[in-house]
């Protein structure tokens, strides 16, 4: 008890300033300029003067060793953590411009471990959202390779699943996350490695439908699967914090730097496993 109230009392890293700000997410344009993380007992920054430039409705995977920063990274455009350097802007805006919640509600964000109640699979998909339709959530179960799966399931989407989804696979809890994001029709989704538990041909179908339905859609992935590295519009490598290399795949296969390392590496471990 003494641990949650310590908890509790704890004051939020992330506030919303300005309530009635009327700045508002359109195209999902993303400026990084300069930014940096720290925390203060830290001697050394998590990121390091990051600058980068995210076009509306392009996909942008990033890229690094583990420890490099990719989850920060990504982290600041939800506002989970604001950067103790530098600034992001969506749209033009600083994002401390935007109400809290409704930056949020345009961000769909999975997790790498997605986060699952004791409750039915609809419910697990609304989150809480009453103004959704159950033509909505049929469509963002199809398009995150759900539908055909939901006939096993005996209640069908009133299936209870368990504490964090113990009753379903691995695959189906990254399906299910993915689905509760995308049910907002959210401008800018974010994949922090969500999509590990699923085979190639899922991942494949899932990508195509994505982008036939939602083409304006900007999206952040963190990944290591080579075949979608392979078609993404940018790929931002990072190293201790810092961005060391930007472009597409082919460029930096060709560069011989870090990346190429690394893509190595992956194909070893898809060939292995």
């Amino acid at each position: 008890m003494n641990r949650l109230r310590e908890l509790e009392d704890m004051p939020p890293m992330v506030t919303s300033d300005n309530q009635n700000n009327s700045a508002v997410v359109s195209d999902g344009e993303i400026k990084l300029n300069g930014d940096s993380f720290e925390f203060e007992e830290s001697n050394e920054p998590i990121l390091d003067n990051l600058s980068v430039e995210i076009e509306p409705g392009s996909t942008v995977a990033f890229v690094g060793r583990v420890g490099s920063g990719k989850s920060w990274l990504v982290n600041l455009i939800p506002r989970l953590v604001d950067p103790t350097g530098g600034s992001v802007k969506l749209d033009g805006h600083d994002l401390k411009q935007f109400n809290l919640k409704d930056l949020r509600r345009n961000i769909g964000y999975v997790p790498q471990e997605p986060v699952l109640f004791s409750d039915s699979i609809k419910n697990n998909i609304l989150f809480g959202r009453d103004d959704i339709s159950d033509d909505t959530v049929d469509w963002a179960i199809e398009i995150a390779q759900l539908k055909t799966e939901m006939e096993s399931f005996p209640d069908g989407l009133d299936t209870e699943i368990g504490v964090r989804g113990m009753s379903i696979s691995g695959g189906q809890k990254q399906r299910l996350a993915l689905a509760r994001a995308l049910v907002g029709k959210p401008k800018i989704l974010i994949l922090d490695d969500c999509t590990s538990a699923l085979d190639s041909s899922t991942e494949a179908a899932l990508w195509s439908g994505l982008h036939k339905v939602m083409p304006d859609l900007t999206a952040l992935l963190i990944t290591h699967r080579p075949d979608t590295l392979e078609k993404v519009d940018k790929i931002v490598v990072l190293k201790r914090g810092r961005i060391v290399e930007t472009g597409k795949h082919h460029e930096l296969i060709n560069n011989g730097g870090e990346y190429s390392s690394i893509y190595r590496r992956y194909r070893l471990e898809e060939e292995v496993s």
